[in-house]
């Protein structure tokens, strides 16, 4: 699951459309087809919820699938040794991490 601030329209970026959304939104109160652009959580979508969804613009939630699996909790059954396995799975998953956040 992923939850991005400023992401309005659900698409797992912030962009334009988000802005849009927000902007035509502006001075209404908060109801159950606006809730998403009630970015502040206020109860009303005004100029501050504008200025934080433009402040995100051109942030992203990665894929899920790209994502890598959990480092298991507890040793992976292995011929090596479950603990050594449970440290490389971890030593694996900080790698990919690391380059997934660039």
């Amino acid at each position: 699951m992923g939850l991005l601030l400023g992401d309005t329209t659900g698409n797992r970026l912030v962009n334009s459309s988000d802005i849009s959304q927000t902007q035509a939104h502006s001075g209404q109160p908060v109801d159950i087809t606006n809730f998403r652009e009630d970015v502040t959580v206020n109860g009303t979508i005004n100029c501050s919820d504008v200025s934080v969804v433009q402040w995100q613009s051109g942030t992203t939630v990665p894929p899920a699938a790209s994502l890598p699996p959990p480092a298991s909790a507890s040793p992976t059954p292995s011929t090596s040794g479950g603990g050594l396995k449970l440290k490389e799975n971890a030593q694996e998953f900080d790698q990919r991490r690391s380059k997934s956040l660039g």
